[in-house]
């Protein structure tokens, strides 16, 4: 067990609130994907590398002696499908992070899937105490296996069902993220009654995103905003007069930012150094958006900032790129801080969609923004108006997109 050492006080740069605590440490297994969405962000999707024993310690290690690791903290396997390596190789991980991590941390392991892997063995892995899982599905078959497809370009609906209805046999919670393109949006009924008829009782969307190696988004007509809003209020209106829909997190984050008490700045994630700390499966190691590790700038590289088999979180904070890309990070933040009308319930926005959207961390609205903050905090607002019981929505925990 590494004792504790003296917390980083102060990153340079750094303008948004919050003490520094590793909140989110999302650790990449391995980069290998045995699919080939049309919609994914990461480019090394063919590499079978795997993240060794050694690197899975010293990343504890050296989070441990950071001092920010705080009372609790989630650990996302991620960035890659997961489940390509066997429930052992997470028994040991699992262990790695118990003799590592501060004893008082609780820690909670989240696991993110496509499901189409999910045995018995893994089922007895997600029913343990402090575990998770989500599967990635898009709903209905010709909805989902218009983009979830094998590297030889045929559906995986089938195959995801199955893993659905094996959790639910061995009575495994789960929740599911579903990625929304313009076709998804003609279909909120038909989405709706796909989650309740498989027992998906937990909902996330994601939208298609303009980032990393996915350089086109069907979302980027504007117009598609239109399509956005009335998805959304029609299937906020479906799960209100629901029983069998429990969360949904885009409608937990925002109704929860428009119930927020008192007059503090949100608090953002994505724009706190190593709130989110990701850790690659060869032990780089980068922090505020989780999507920019692997990818490469002009200016800032490969957002790497050090390796955790021979470098200190301290003085990786110390490095001249952590310093410059905190630094327009922050300049991001405080031109959204001006700027934008919505800035009290988003914090700055998402630093990644910034620099892939614009090629600048520095700018303030993106389509991204447009459409998770901006249309769903107008969303929930005509709600509140209707007196719809915001209270449901807005006191449901929030997950990041990654879990």
């Amino acid at each position: 067990m590494t004792s504790r050492k003296t917390r980083i006080e102060e990153c340079p740069g750094a303008d948004s609130p919050g003490d520094p605590a590793i909140e989110l440490l999302i650790l990449q297994p391995t980069p290998f994907c045995n699919i080939d969405c049309k919609y994914c962000y990461l480019p090394s999707r063919s590499d079978n590398s795997r993240m060794s024993e050694d690197v899975m310690a010293a990343t504890f290690d050296r989070c441990a002696s950071s001092g920010l690791v705080g009372d609790q903290i989630s650990l996302v396997w991620h960035a890659g499908e997961p489940l390509v390596l066997p429930p052992a190789y997470y028994e040991k991980a699992f262990a790695l992070a118990e003799k590592h991590l501060p004893a008082e941390t609780r820690i909670t392991h989240c696991f993110q899937t496509n499901g189409m892997l999910i045995d018995d063995a893994w089922c007895e892995l997600f029913s343990r105490p402090g575990v998770t899982v989500g599967v990635s599905i898009d709903g209905p078959k010709r909805l989902h296996d218009a983009n979830r497809v094998t590297r030889a370009g045929k559906g995986t609906w089938d195959s995801a069902v199955k893993g659905l209805q094996l959790l639910r046999e061995k009575d495994v919670g789960f929740h599911v993220i579903s990625v929304l393109t313009r076709e998804a949006l003609f279909f909120p009924d038909e989405l709706f009654d796909f989650y309740r008829v498989h027992g998906a009782r937990d909902i996330c969307f994601n939208v298609e995103e303009l980032e990393g190696a996915h350089g086109e988004s069907s979302l980027a007509d504007r117009r598609c905003e239109a399509l956005y809003r009335g998805f959304m209020e029609r299937f906020l209106e479906l799960a209100t007069n629901s029983d069998e829909i429990r969360s949904v997190r885009d409608f937990a984050q925002a109704f929860g930012n428009i119930l927020r008490e008192g007059g503090d700045e949100p608090v953002n994630q994505q724009t706190r150094p190593f709130a989110i700390t990701t850790v690659a499966a060869n032990g780089d190691l980068s922090t505020f958006s989780p999507e920019l590790l692997g990818m490469e700038n002009k200016q800032f590289g490969d957002f790497v900032f050090g390796n955790v088999l021979n470098d200190e979180i301290a003085d990786m904070a110390r490095s001249d790129n952590f310093i410059a890309m905190n630094a327009a990070i922050g300049k991001g933040v405080s031109n959204c801080r001006e700027a934008c009308a919505f800035f009290p319930v988003c914090g700055g926005g998402a630093p990644a969609n910034k620099l892939f959207e614009t090629g600048s961390f520095e700018t303030t609205e993106t389509m991204f923004c447009r459409y998770t903050v901006q249309i769903l905090t107008e969303v929930a607002l005509a709600a509140c108006e209707r007196d719809l019981d915001a209270e449901r929505w807005g006191n449901q925990p929030a997950r990041h997109p990654a879990q």
